[in-house]
């Protein structure tokens, strides 16, 4: 069993202070100041209190879980998924990572015909604030929430755009129906960057 925090004060006690609770417990007159006693017993009990009230905040703030960021969030941890009708990623990520970040992907609904005239639909990325090469994840989630990705490397403000299924190790033929969510990270960290998508159907 643990000890309890009433068994760690008293474990804790002055022996003076402890021999006048043990005594008064007893019968027997204690060999100290009940006054004293009491006012140095009262003063272990705050100071224990105390102790216990900062033991209790860390663990809060450890067992805490953080906002979902676009700093924080890596893949697959958000559950992103690309909504057709609003153009855009759910739940939207805010407070992105350095950087301008745009990216292109087909805006109207692909026909069967659109897409399965070469088998691909092309995605891109890039940094209008870009300066240097900077190597990036590629994620593509199928409707069936099957993903796919693949490295690539942005240089400067150039536009780095990849061809899926193409570029992906994923099967060749025409796609499915269905929403494509396609999400942008920092490789080294996995950090997002953006979100995409495209919609087949």
């Amino acid at each position: 069993m643990g000890d309890s925090p009433a068994r760690r004060v008293l474990l804790s006690l002055p022996a003076a202070a402890l021999g006048a609770v043990v005594a008064g417990g007893c019968g027997d007159v204690p060999d100290v100041p009940v006054p004293s006693a009491v006012q140095e017993l009262e003063a272990v009990f705050e100071e224990k209190r105390a102790e216990l009230a900062v033991e209790a905040d860390r663990f809060t703030r450890r067992d805490s879980r953080p906002e979902l960021s676009a700093g924080t969030a890596h893949l697959g941890a958000g559950g992103l998924r690309f909504d057709p009708e609003a153009v855009a990623c759910e739940p939207r990520p805010y407070g992105g990572a350095p950087g301008a970040w745009e990216t292109s992907a087909p805006r109207e609904r692909l026909s069967g015909s659109e897409s399965e005239a070469d088998g691909s639909v092309e995605v891109g990325l890039r940094n209008r604030d870009g300066a240097t090469r900077f190597p990036v994840n590629a994620r593509v989630i199928t409707p069936d929430d099957t993903a796919y990705s693949v490295e690539t490397t942005l240089t400067g403000t150039a536009w780095r755009r990849l061809s899926f299924p193409d570029d992906f190790p994923a099967p060749r033929g025409p796609l499915h129906e269905g929403s494509y969510t396609v999400v942008w990270s920092a490789s080294e960290d996995l950090t997002l960057l953006a979100c995409d998508g495209f919609h087949r159907g």
